[in-house]
């Protein structure tokens, strides 16, 4: 069976060829198969510019304006079918589609507004419910934390956040989506921004596949399903 190194990154932008040539290096380094991004700033003409000889994106969704941005970016040499994707307007909400080692899974890139909007979580819940058959595998940054006491630093929470992190674990509820890093890591404090976290979501059924979840740069999660098609 595949195993897969998936991660999230933050970007915070990349509009500037040494970051991006930085971050290309950095998921080959890590031996990244796809990588779900949040804030590239990229409007759509120039999103394939986040790319190189070993990585590419296969579906991304730009704001109208340098800002926001999700994309799916993943390894050239990855054997796979890429049976649908798609996106919304305003550079929040990216899927790819694909189908790997005869199995369905939907890769989602989401980046939540910063600040609190309800129907951001009422579009991501339908998106998902839309998605019967494949196994969810969802890189966000929802500006939003599971748990103030562990996932953030700093001073009282402001009311956007704390409506934002409700929401957040309400969602989660709903659709049964975990933190896998935070399953696998309850009581470590160990994020490089803890106020503003990329969150690397899968469903509650796949759990038992990961094998390794470590913190890294850019606010970013990497994890290893070592046979999620199993």
């Amino acid at each position: 069976m595949t195993n897969l190194n998936l991660i999230s990154i933050n970007a915070r932008g990349l509009n500037i060829p040494h970051k991006r040539t930085t971050i290309l290096g950095f998921l080959h380094k890590r031996n990244i198969d796809f990588a779900m991004i949040q804030e590239s700033h990229l409007l759509r003409k120039d999103a394939a510019r986040f790319a190189n000889r070993l990585y590419h994106p296969i579906v991304f969704s730009s704001a109208p304006t340098k800002t926001k941005g999700v994309m799916i970016v993943c390894r050239r040499k990855l054997k796979f079918d890429l049976i649908g994707s798609w996106t919304d307007k305003e550079g929040r909400l990216a899927i790819a589609k694909i189908r790997l080692d005869g199995q369905n899974i939907a890769l989602i890139s989401a980046y939540a507004p910063n600040t609190f909007e309800a129907g951001f979580y009422d579009q991501l819940t339908k998106t998902l419910r839309d998605l019967t058959g494949f196994r969810l595998v969802m890189g966000t940054d929802f500006n939003a934390v599971w748990d103030s006491n562990m996932d953030r630093t700093g001073g009282a929470e402001s009311r956007d956040q704390r409506l934002a992190s409700d929401a957040l674990r309400r969602w989660a509820a709903q659709t049964n989506m975990i933190d896998i890093w935070r399953v696998m890591n309850p009581s470590i404090k160990d994020y490089s921004f803890f106020s503003d976290i990329s969150y690397l979501e899968i469903s509650t059924a796949r759990v038992h596949g990961a094998k390794e979840s470590t913190v890294e740069m850019w606010t970013s999660l990497i994890v290893n399903l070592k046979g999620i098609l199993g």
